[in-house]
């Protein structure tokens, strides 16, 4: 209900909400909005003839609906006993940046754990890390990620086939 600088009702008068910044993914639909980016933003009720100073609000990501791992240092294959980071982003289902999720990790063939997020391996071959949020996620769906790699002892083989193709190699 609108008001006067005396706090005394006005009546019917039609008011408006608008948010500050606009966006166009943000629909307003009467004194109603559905916000899809997190982040924070002044909500004014507007009237005409009237201006106020709008409310701070902000809105906060979501529960989890997806995730990825990446690795640092990011590359296809690691030397043997280097430690590789595992790095985890969740997202909301708008695709805001869930801070913080909590996120077990499991190694394919297993790897001796180097921090909470990194893992190194003795032995050559594959590795697969699969990522599974533990905390609640969007609709109670489980949400997973996993990412590959190689790990060996050596770089690419590189042979010689004679002095005549001196200065090509093949890899």
């Amino acid at each position: 209900a609108a008001v006067d600088a005396f706090d005394n009702p006005v009546g019917d008068v039609p008011a408006t909400l608008r948010l500050d910044p606009a966006r166009s993914d943000t629909t307003v639909t009467g004194l109603s909005a559905v916000v899809t980016r997190a982040g924070a933003y002044r909500a004014f009720c507007e009237v005409m003839g009237a201006m106020g100073d709008g409310a701070a609000v902000t809105y906060a990501a979501g529960l989890p609906a997806t995730l990825a791992l990446a690795r640092s240092p990011m590359a296809a294959s690691y030397e043997l006993l280097t430690p590789v980071t595992i790095l985890a982003t969740a997202r909301d289902r708008y695709g805001n940046d869930v801070p913080r999720p909590t996120v077990e990790l499991a190694s394919t063939p297993a790897g001796t754990p180097t921090d909470e997020r990194s893992f190194s391996y003795g032995a050559e071959g594959p590795v697969t890390v699969t990522g599974t949020i533990t905390g609640p996620t969007e609709g109670g769906r489980a949400v997973t990620a996993t990412t590959t790699f190689m790990v060996n002892a050596g770089g690419p083989t590189i042979r010689c086939d004679g002095p005549t193709q001196i200065g090509r190699a093949h890899v």
